[in-house]
């Protein structure tokens, strides 16, 4: 196992932050598709004097999760970003099969110590204030299907990352509900995330805790 931290906002103000707190690994949000943006995040990383290792966040798969018109494109792009991330020296691609893209919280401003703000959830709040997801698509995707398309996209991703060294590492569904929204979820428990490992054997077949 190893230690990084998300800089989010990926600025060089939160750079500094991170480095006087004694990071040594960071984790970059996608910065987009292409070999050339990944090289500037590691430029003004090692500028830092640290080391960018993981990208996580954002990366284009929603239609891959609910075999969506566009899917295999979406597939062809995470490929290609794996091998992108090996050229430009990042070893481990974190990624989600969350149905609505990304974590939800109903608040980005909850009170914590000394004034500052902290997300949260509240599931009484969820169908009237959801942040950051994206939402869900106009169809719902039962969790049998969420586990066929993760299965097809492992079957079909593992093998470039073994080939160019890049590990991936899946992040439970966040919060770990079985149903949100009225939308099945599937990585809510160490058992899930056994059955993913155990789907597909590979060194580069990894979880996020």
């Amino acid at each position: 196992m190893k230690l990084a931290m998300l800089v989010n906002p990926f600025t060089d103000h939160n750079l500094a932050l991170a480095a006087q707190a004694g990071v040594e690994e960071v984790v970059l949000p996608y910065p987009g598709p292409g070999l050339e943006p990944l090289r500037a995040a590691r430029s003004k990383v090692e500028a830092a004097g640290m080391r960018l290792t993981v990208l996580e966040r954002k990366i284009p798969h929603r239609r891959l999760v609910h075999r969506l018109p566009g899917w295999e494109e979406e597939l062809a792009g995470f490929q290609a970003l794996l091998r992108d991330m090996a050229d430009a020296g990042l070893q481990v691609a974190c990624y989600n099969w969350m149905p609505a893209e990304d974590w939800q919280r109903t608040t980005c401003t909850s009170p914590e110590r000394g004034g500052s703000l902290a997300t949260a959830f509240d599931l009484a709040e969820v169908d009237h204030n959801v942040t950051d997801a994206d939402g869900s698509p106009d169809q719902q995707t039962p969790a049998a299907q969420l586990w066929e398309t993760l299965t097809q996209f492992l079957d079909a991703v593992l093998p470039v990352a073994e080939s160019c060294g890049v590990s991936l590492a899946l992040h439970p569904d966040d919060p770990p509900l079985p149903v949100i929204r009225g939308q099945e979820q599937i990585i809510g428990s160490n058992a899930a995330l056994r059955r993913v490992v155990e789907l597909a054997p590979s060194p580069a077949n990894g979880i996020c805790y």
